[in-house]
């Protein structure tokens, strides 16, 4: 009778399983999303972030190798005319009042020295809203690019992660496989016990 109750619990919690969507195990907030990425044919670094909300306040710090000359930047959307602030390899872009727009994008023009391949690294992504509350980004910084001429940037996209989905996804299902299994083996002892009791 225990063993009935037992496997009958574990069936309801891979009904529930089935039919609670792995995704929303993610936080209920919604994140701004972040792009990072490197423009061979111009030679520029590329930032764009998506907000779900209004921004009104914005700071975006790189690294750059001290190789690398930063030769100027371009901004747009609620980064219009940020501030550029320098120190030996860290650049940091500030617009402290921004104009309530969601999307913001940056543009940094690099003299490459040789054909050599670099790494330049987004560091932070900072934002506020109308409140003055932090506004989370996606994916989780720091994030790095390459840079060589003539080559994409690898890695660092900004592309919204899917590895945790799917990794959840895959801890769903074995989960679903390792109770069916372990429901299947008390049910055969259970049969196997009566058996022996015939």
């Amino acid at each position: 009778m225990v063993q009935r109750i037992l496997v009958a619990g574990y069936l309801l919690l891979v009904c529930a399983m089935l039919l609670f969507p792995y995704n929303s195990i993610e936080a209920a907030t919604e994140k701004a999303n972040v792009s990072f990425k490197f423009d061979p044919n111009s030679s520029k670094l590329l930032v764009t972030v998506e907000s779900p909300v209004g921004v009104h306040g914005a700071d975006i710090k790189l690294d750059v190798p001290k190789s690398i000359d930063v030769k100027g930047s371009e901004s747009s959307g609620f980064f219009s005319n940020a501030i550029n602030i320098s120190s030996v390899t860290t650049h940091r872009w500030i617009k402290l009042s921004a104009n309530g727009e969601k999307k913001g994008t940056l543009s940094v023009s690099l003299g490459l020295p040789d054909d050599k391949t670099y790494s330049a690294t987004l560091l932070e992504v900072n934002l506020l809203d109308a409140s003055k509350k932090a506004i989370a980004v996606q994916p989780t910084l720091p994030q790095s690019v390459d840079i060589k001429r003539g080559a994409p940037g690898k890695g660092g996209s900004g592309v919204p992660s899917t590895t945790a989905p799917v990794t959840k996804l895959i801890v769903v299902i074995l989960g679903i496989l390792g109770v069916g299994l372990l429901a299947a083996m008390i049910m055969t002892r259970s049969r196997a016990g009566k058996a022996t009791r015939r």
